[in-house]
């Protein structure tokens, strides 16, 4: 299983199902679905983590590496008090296979999880057709969920977003302009990368027909 948000809301919500007696399976349904209060409110909590480059790669390291703990593995921590935000560190740091796979893709599990609301919210802005005015999120990581949206899907989380709130049809002026200046950063980068491997095949060829000519001489 992906970790993205139905592990990270397994893991929010470990405590509050075993009072409950839901079973395991209804934890993973969804990161809004059955987590619901503890989701919602790390969802809703302000974050100020902006996205990069550098702290994305490691975060899609950190989710492959979460791939083989299982999601009871929480279950037995102990409840603790604090935000969302908090609860979901404390639940990461009580296992000790968790907080290695993430410290060994080089964040911190306070900057995972960060990282993970981060990219829910502004996931969710983008699909709701919200903009950074209205949704709160920063406009360099509304920005950046464009621009890496295939790499995001790949990830699992926009598909879990997209079971709880659908995508929607982007009316608001501000975003759609958003959104546009995004996908043109987006092809731009697409193209410059087109070009520097077009210009390595042709210094290839031209190298291999120069090494030709001169075993003909």
């Amino acid at each position: 299983m992906r970790y993205s948000l139905v592990m990270f809301g397994a893991i929010l919500a470990a405590g509050v199902v075993g009072c409950k007696g839901k079973d395991s399976a209804s934890a993973d349904a969804g990161f809004l679905a059955n987590a619901s209060v503890e989701a919602k409110d790390a969802l809703a909590s302000p974050v100020d983590f902006q996205l990069t480059e550098d702290n994305f790669a490691k975060w899609e390291i950190a989710e492959r590496n979460l791939d083989g703990v299982p999601p009871g593995e929480f279950s037995s921590a102990p409840a603790q008090a604090g935000s969302a935000v908090d609860r979901a560190v404390a639940r990461l740091e009580s296992s000790p296979r968790a907080r290695r796979a993430i410290e060994g893709a080089g964040l911190s599990v306070r900057d995972f999880v960060l990282e993970t609301v981060a990219l829910a919210q502004a996931v969710q802005a983008a699909q709701l057709g919200r903009s950074t005015v209205a949704s709160g999120v920063g406009a360099e990581n509304f920005a950046f969920v464009e621009r890496y949206r295939d790499r995001i899907r790949r990830s699992g989380l926009e598909a879990d977003i997209s079971r709880q709130s659908g995508d929607a049809e982007v009316t608001d002026p501000n975003t759609r302009a958003e959104l546009e200046s995004a996908n043109a950063d987006r092809i731009a980068d697409s193209v410059a990368n087109a070009d520097t491997a077009g210009g390595e095949i042709r210094m290839r060829k031209s190298g291999g027909d120069s090494a030709a000519d001169s075993l003909r001489d």
